[in-house]
């Protein structure tokens, strides 16, 4: 796992290796929690917990499922088993059943059998990785051989950008993108392109390259490129 860059291993989030003052001293006075999904975004794990490497490595793949679950709005929708409950009755979970059930769905993806789930629950964890992938792209790095870095709106993969990968706010990125209205349509277009970095040169390029009838984002697969709604 990389303390800087999204890895398929945590579906494209991002492991932040140092920690905050407040998140340290939590950890410190509670080597029993392995891991969190924190504020920022960010998965984090605690330095004084006693799990193996491999063990820390399902806690992180738990947070990352936990941080889209959280980020998406998402609500697992199944019942808990009676056995569920007793299990966790006493923790803050027994007070939060939406939150104890997104913990089900996030041990089943992790590979933690204390989510003594049922087939329900595993078969809804099932459905919801796909779209954790889907989401993610990190989740499932490559397109027709090449690297992407996860999905536009119209559902095509986002590639490395006119100007190769960008840094922004210390994590590696991709493409730049606007919202465009105008005599070609509407959607998201790129500001970052060969003519510029700036939103009078991505309107012209954008013009210029749907005159050619092709997408004004870099393609590196070659694929026929995606329209903008009319």
């Amino acid at each position: 796992m990389n303390g800087a860059l999204g890895t398929p291993e945590l579906y494209g989030y991002s492991l932040r290796e140092e920690l905050y003052p407040g998140e340290e001293s939590y950890f410190k006075n509670n080597p029993q929690v392995a891991g969190m999904a924190a504020d920022d975004g960010k998965v984090i794990l605690n330095p004084y917990s006693p799990l193996s490497k491999a063990e820390k490595g399902a806690v992180a793949k738990n947070e990352a499922i936990r941080l889209f679950m959280r980020e998406q709005g998402v609500t697992p929708e199944f019942e808990l088993s009676k056995n569920q409950i007793g299990q966790f009755a006493g923790t803050k979970y027994a007070e939060n059943l939406d939150a104890l059930k997104q913990s089900i769905v996030a041990r089943i993806l992790s590979g933690d059998p204390s989510a003594n789930a049922t087939e329900d629950q595993i078969s809804y964890a099932n459905q919801l990785l796909s779209k954790i992938e889907k989401r993610s792209g990190l989740g499932s790095p490559t397109f027709n051989g090449l690297r992407h870095y996860g999905w536009r709106e119209d559902g095509s993969p986002k590639q490395s950008g006119w100007q190769g990968e960008l840094m922004r706010r210390g994590e590696n990125g991709m493409e730049m993108r606007t919202e465009y209205t105008g005599d070609f349509g509407r959607g998201e277009i790129p500001t970052i392109t060969p003519l510029g970095e700036d939103d009078g040169n991505a309107i012209a390029w954008h013009k210029a390259r749907m005159k050619q009838g092709l997408s004004p984002f870099y393609e590196g697969y070659g694929l026929r490129p995606g329209r903008l709604e009319k």
